[in-house]
């Protein structure tokens, strides 16, 4: 049934719309685009236990063995790697390689649970990098759900793609994936010369104490005007805000394209050596004990990825 939907789901919804098309769109439709490149096979969390793997691990297994015989039928596959981002820096990430690598599949997806790039340790960064180098090895594809600018640097790592939930998420909870909506996300302003989102009030701060941090791209450019205070337009603009993620996503996607490891980590260093004063922006968080000044930006999460991938490159 998982099988079917993906393959099936698309191009049935095209067919069965073919009665409001012109007879030149229904001439253009071409099955091929409308199917899937490659199937994913069903998936539960790979997790560990006291006494080792999980159950759902143990049918892991069992789903990609069944799924691997039955390729001919179905066409390429890319089984899903889910793990908790703690276990990126558990001996049981051997494990979890271990079973996805049981059979020779073209290529692998990896969900990493509620990985938030700007609140990974280095060790969970160093577990992704050695988790993407396993199972890319041989030429294989790796595609990563729900990933942002840091985890595009992993492309000399063999990571294929990145992507991101719908508009600009770029971490998912499974917890989150289960439950009911409790209204809309705030509005979220992407700052480029961080690499990271704020809330459109955090964003005003940072940017009025730091205005060469205010982008030029071309919807900022209409709706910021070089003015900080403006920042807070976005709040009746969503879709301009994500048109702004997107242009200036867009825009590190060349770069890191264009560039090897070496001038990657370089231009970590330059981000965080012209940003350490971004640590004296603060606002007031409320605590257990009333409340206290901290950074809106701390930078070490910077820092957190360079040095993950100082320590991971082969020397």
């Amino acid at each position: 049934n998982c099988f079917t939907f993906q393959r099936d789901s698309v191009w049935k919804t095209i067919e069965e719309a073919e009665d409001l098309m012109t007879e030149e769109q229904k001439s253009s439709l071409t099955e091929s685009t409308y199917r899937p490149s490659f199937l994913i096979p069903p998936y539960f969390l790979y997790a560990s236990s006291k006494g080792g793997a999980s159950s759902t691990t143990a049918l892991n297994a069992r789903i990609l063995d069944f799924s691997f015989a039955q390729r001919k039928e179905w066409g390429d596959m890319f089984p899903m790697v889910f793990v908790r981002k703690e276990d990126l820096e558990q001996e049981f990430l051997e494990e979890v390689i271990k079973v996805a690598k049981k059979h020779d599949f073209p290529g692998y997806c990896i969900w990493i649970e509620d990985f938030a790039e700007k609140l990974a340790t280095k060790n969970q960064i160093k577990g992704l990098i050695r988790l993407i180098q396993a199972l890319s090895a041989d030429g294989k594809q790796v595609v990563m759900l729900y990933g942002g600018y840091f985890s595009m640097l992993l492309k000399d790592f063999g990571l294929t793609c990145v992507c991101h939930g719908l508009a600009y998420g770029e971490a998912r909870s499974v917890s989150a994936s289960a439950q009911e909506g409790s209204g809309p996300a705030p509005i979220r302003y992407y700052l480029y010369g961080v690499h990271c989102f704020l809330t459109l009030e955090n964003a005003l701060t940072v940017l009025r104490a730091r205005e060469d941090l205010i982008c030029e791209c071309p919807i900022c450019a209409r709706i910021v005007g070089g003015n900080a205070e403006n920042v807070t337009k976005f709040a009746q603009e969503e879709s301009l805000a994500e048109m702004h993620f997107l242009w200036n996503r867009n825009r590190e996607r060349q770069a890191i394209s264009a560039a090897g490891i070496d001038d990657a980590l370089a231009d970590l260093q330059l981000t965080l050596d012209l940003n350490e004063d971004l640590a004296k922006v603060t606002r007031q968080y409320k605590t257990a004990t009333g409340y206290e000044a901290r950074p809106i930006v701390d930078t070490e999460y910077i820092r957190n990825w360079m040095d993950a991938i100082r320590e991971s490159v082969t020397p």
